[in-house]
C-alpha cells in the first residue's frame, strides 16, 4: 500500500531512528525490538497497557499487534509517535497528533536558537517561573532565563506558567547542542555548588567488545529516560552528559577489512566453564566497584602512592561533583586509565 502511493518506507524510519532502521528489514517485530534495547518486558507491557503475554508475542513475532496497540508501542518506546507518522504521512492529515507535532517542532527549533530553553522548560516543570527565580536555579543570566521564557510562551509551550502537555524531541542532528551542553559541564565540573558525577576510562578492547560497550552506552541512555518518564514529582533538574569516543577510527577500520580469524578449537575433554574459570584466574581479579567486590567487569587500574588517595567508581555516591586528579594511576602493563 505504502509503495502504491509513493511512500519509501524504509528511508522514512531511517530518518526516524537512524539506529534502530536496519532490523526493519526482518520485520516490523524487529524493529520494535531493536528500539526496545534492555528495557524490561514487564516495564513495557505497563505503559502500553497490555499483558507481558501478548507485548512477548509482537516483540517475536508470533503475532501482529492491531494498529492501536503497534501506536502504543512506538509511543511507549521513543515517545515520539508524531514524528514517525509525519516522516510518513503529512501530520496535517491527524489532527488529533498535529497540536503535538508542531510544539515538538518549535520546541526543536529553540532548542537549536537558544539551547538554554531546554534547561529553562525543565525548571518551569518544577513549578517555577519568573526569570529571577530561573536564572537563580541555572546559574544564568537573568535576561538569558527572560528571552527563553518569552520564547517558550510565544511558541506555546509554556502557558501560563507550566508546560503544556510532554514533549521527547529528538535533536540528534543538531550538532551544536552536543558541543554547548558539553561546554557547560566543562564549566561547572569543579564549581564545588554543583553536586555531579564525571568520570573517564581510556581503554584498549577488542573490536567486538567496544561494539558491545556501545551497545551498554545506547542501554544506559535508554534506561535513563525511561525513569526520567515515570518520575513524579519533579524536584529537581540535572544534565545527564555521557560520552564514548573511539580514538583510534583508522586501526578500527584497518581491523574491519581483515578476514575473521577462526576460533581455537576446544578439546573434547576440556568443557566451557573449565575455559572460563581458568581466564579469569590468569586475569587476576576484577574490580567492579570501591567496595572491592569481585566480579567480570573492566579490571581497575591500581592508584598512584600519594597521601590518602583512594580508587573509586563513577557510581561511588561519595564522590559528588570531584574528578581529582590523582584519584587513579596507572599500573605498569596495565590496559586502562581511569579517574571517576
Amino acid at each position: 500500500m505504502c509503495t502504491r502511493v509513493g511512500i519509501d518506507v524504509e528511508a522514512a524510519f531511517a530518518r526516524f531512528h537512524p539506529a534502530a532502521a536496519p532490523a526493519l528489514a526482518a520485520g516490523l517485530w524487529a524493529w520494535l525490538e531493536a528500539l526496545r534495547g534492555r528495557t524490561g518486558l514487564m516495564e513495557l507491557a505497563a505503559r502500553v497497557g497490555r499483558s507481558r503475554f501478548a507485548v512477548a508475542r509482537w516483540l517475536s513475532g508470533e503475532a501482529r499487534p492491531r494498529l492501536p496497540d503497534w501506536l502504543r508501542l512506538v509511543t511507549a518506546l521513543t515517545d515520539r509517535l508524531s514524528d514517525l507518522l509525519a516522516e510518513l504521512v503529512p501530520i496535517e492529515v491527524i489532527p488529533t497528533l498535529a497540536e503535538e507535532h508542531a510544539r515538538r517542532q518549535q520546541a526543536r527549533l529553540l532548542a537549536f536558537e537558544e539551547p538554554w530553553t531546554e534547561a529553562v522548560l525543565r525548571v518551569v516543570e518544577t513549578g517555577a517561573f519568573a526569570p529571577a527565580v530561573v536564572a537563580a536555579r541555572l546559574r544564568i543570566p537573568e535576561a538569558d532565563a527572560a528571552r527563553c521564557l518569552e520564547k517558550l510562551t510565544s511558541a506555546g509551550i509554556v502557558q501560563d506558567g507550566r508546560v503544556i502537555g510532554t514533549l521527547t524531541v529528538d535533536t540528534r542532528a543538531i550538532r551544536g547542542l552536543r558541543r554547548h551542553w558539553t561546554r557547560v559541564v566543562l564549566d561547572r565540573m569543579d564549581a564545588p555548588e554543583h553536586r555531579g558525577l564525571f568520570s573517564y576510562n581510556v581503554v584498549s578492547v577488542s573490536v567486538a567488545d567496544l561494539a558491545r560497550i556501545e551497545e551498554l552506552h545506547r542501554a544506559y541512555f535508554r534506561q535513563v529516560r525511561a525513569i526520567v518518564a515515570a518520575s513524579e514529582p519533579p524536584e529537581v533538574v540535572a544534565l545527564v552528559n555521557v560520552h564514548l569516543l573511539e580514538l583510534t577510527p583508522a586501526l578500527s577500520a584497518a581491523l574491519a577489512d581483515e578476514s575473521p580469524r577462526p576460533m581455537p578449537r576446544r578439546g573434547p575433554g576440556r568443557p566451557r566453564r573449565a575455559d572460563e574459570e581458568r581466564a579469569r584466574a590468569e586475569a587476576g581479579p576484577r574490580l567492579d566497584g570501591a567496595d572491592g567486590t569481585r566480579s567480570p567487569g573492566v579490571r581497575r587500574s591500581a592508584p598512584r602512592p600519594g597521601p590518602a588517595t583512594t580508587a573509586v567508581s563513577a557510581a561511588d555516591p561519595a564522590t559528588p561533583g570531584s574528578c581529582p586528579a590523582d584519584s587513579t594511576g596507572v599500573a605498569s602493563g596495565s590496559k586502562s586509565t581511569e579517574d571517576s
